[in-house]
């Protein structure tokens, strides 16, 4: 789209850098990725229109155009080039309001629902000596004129009224865009040159490797393949890490937050009060940013954000690790794969896991606390909008009709990652070193499928137990061990054993009546 840049300006913001922080949430940037335009006649503090957003470069630039000549149509963009179609039968009405500079008008004929026209019309408008217009296959009177009998084609036009047809090798953009630059080329008119790959040369014009950073990739592969070796584990600097994006970040960064929003924001601090595992201190900070939270009727994004550094300052940091902490076992091969999301499902699982370990043979424990609070904060924090909505729409399906006891939620929410990772193996966004599986593997996890590959879901539940249950969670790169505050000493053993008679479908005394109780009151 360079060369459409007198027409559309396209920028990025990055709003995981802290010092956009400020500006994503006046623009209330709320997800990503997001597209928004700003008409030629904005005002100051104009928060911009959303547009489709698209999954393509295809499909952005075809929003692009959508929407360009929707604007000059609705009266903008005067000084552009003419986006509109010809409707004319009459061709010698294209050279009245030409400039005198203007040689030859293309005319490019395709179907309605064609942009190929408006596309070449932009690539090519600063070329001052022609001007392009297109037609659609409704101007008939003027198909049959220029004796066009295919679409898409197209004709060059002299102001002698000379028709010249041209020949394109395919339909496409670039064939057209060719054509034209071919057609000016022969008779001397200068053109816009393609953009071309650039040949690396002869290895004397390279420059020499990096050979510090060649044995610093090394030693970042070594470490890759020494964690991925250690199986199906939780780092707490991975946690840490991904409560502290979500704080920071996707919650910090809304403008206001109020009604279910605050809710679910509510909800969210208070399952990271009881069941994250962190230090001391940490607990504290988080509980005195959820008491905060629960006070107020509505909370600025810049509020929540100024609160949180100030209880730093008050307790201390929060985190065993730094802001610059890389990513363990969600690191991904690329900047782009993995992290934050890999972070949040390791997180939930964790914080499932350990609300039945710490609370499971409660009486009035309830299995939908976690998934709830979950819920809450995806539907209205979590940045990928599309993401979102699958979560939203598996746990509308059969969260709240399958889930009772105690593991239900553990096992819910396995079941749920599995369907995701089904959907999104191949996909863009899968990191191929890491490929999207149904978790446990077979090599990780071998007592977990039966012989005929099928889930043994007992032992599926003992093995997730193990890998996000409290004692068990990695302290690789964090400046000290969790508190032990958030579990009553001497019970996990007992949570395991409940965990396991919940997988065989065997109840405590006073659970099926409990369980009852709930299944009338969701009906």
């Amino acid at each position: 789209l360079l060369a459409w840049q007198d027409v559309v300006t396209i920028g990025a913001v990055d709003c995981a850098n802290d010092d956009n922080n400020p500006l994503c949430r006046e623009y209330e940037i709320m997800y990503y990725p997001m597209l928004k335009f700003f008409p030629s006649d904005s005002k100051l503090g104009f928060l911009g229109n959303e547009m489709e957003k698209g999954k393509t470069v295809d499909s952005i630039r075809t929003a692009i155009v959508e929407l360009l000549r929707k604007e000059q149509t609705a009266g903008r963009g005067a000084n552009w080039p003419n986006l509109t179609p010809y409707r004319s039968n009459d061709v010698k009405n294209l050279w009245k309001n030409v400039l005198t500079n203007v040689q030859f008008i293309f005319l490019i004929f395709e179907d309605t629902d064609s942009l190929t026209g408006m596309e070449v019309i932009l690539d090519l408008h600063v070329i001052k000596s022609i001007q392009i217009r297109y037609v659609t296959n409704e101007n008939e009177a003027l198909v049959k004129l220029m004796g066009v009998s295919m679409f898409p084609s197209i004709v060059a036009l002299e102001s002698n009224m000379s028709v010249t047809p041209l020949k394109t090798s395919d339909s496409s953009r670039l064939s057209f865009r060719k054509v034209i630059k071919t057609f000016l080329k022969a008779r001397n008119i200068d053109v816009p040159k393609e953009e071309t790959v650039v040949d690396p040369g002869e290895w004397s014009n390279i420059k020499p490797p990096d050979l510090v950073a060649i044995m610093l990739a090394g030693e970042e592969e070594k470490k890759a393949l020494e964690i991925k070796a250690m199986g199906d584990v939780v780092f707490q600097a991975d946690l840490e890490k991904t409560v502290m994006y979500a704080l920071q970040h996707e919650i910090s960064v809304h403008k206001s937050i109020s009604g279910n929003a605050l809710k679910a924001l509510q909800n969210y601090l208070s399952i990271l009060c009881k069941y994250l595992p962190i230090r001391p201190h940490g607990v504290t900070f988080l509980k005195k940013l959820r008491d905060k939270v629960y006070e107020a009727i509505e909370i600025k994004g810049e509020m929540f954000s100024n609160y949180m550094k100030e209880l730093e300052n008050e307790v201390g940091t929060p985190f065993s690790i730094s802001s610059s902490q890389d990513w363990i076992g969600c690191k991904g091969s690329e900047g782009t794969f993995r992290g934050f999301p890999c972070g949040t499902w390791t997180t939930f699982h964790t914080l499932i896991v350990n609300s039945v370990l710490q609370k499971g043979d409660e009486k009035q424990f309830d299995s939908l606390e976690v998934l709830e609070a979950m819920l809450g904060y995806i539907t209205h924090f979590f940045g990928c909008q599309d993401c979102s909505k699958h979560f939203q729409s598996m746990a509308s399906e059969s969260m709240r009709s399958s889930v009772f006891e105690p593991n239900d939620g553990i096992m819910w929410l396995w079941k749920a990652h599995n369907k995701v990772n089904k959907r999104l193996a191949g996909d863009t966004s899968e990191d191929p070193l890491h490929p999207k599986i149904q978790f446990p593997s077979k090599e990780t996890c071998p007592s977990c499928r039966r012989h005929d590959d099928t889930w043994d879901e007992e032992e599926v539940l003992k093995h997730l137990v193990k890998v996000y249950g409290k004692d068990h969670i990695n302290q690789m790169n964090t400046a000290s061990k969790p508190s032990l505050e958030l579990q009553a000493s001497g019970r996990e053993s007992h949570r395991l054993k409940e965990v396991k008679l919940g997988a065989l479908g065997m109840k405590k005394q006073g659970t099926s009546a409990r369980n009852d109780e709930k299944q009338r009151s969701r009906t």
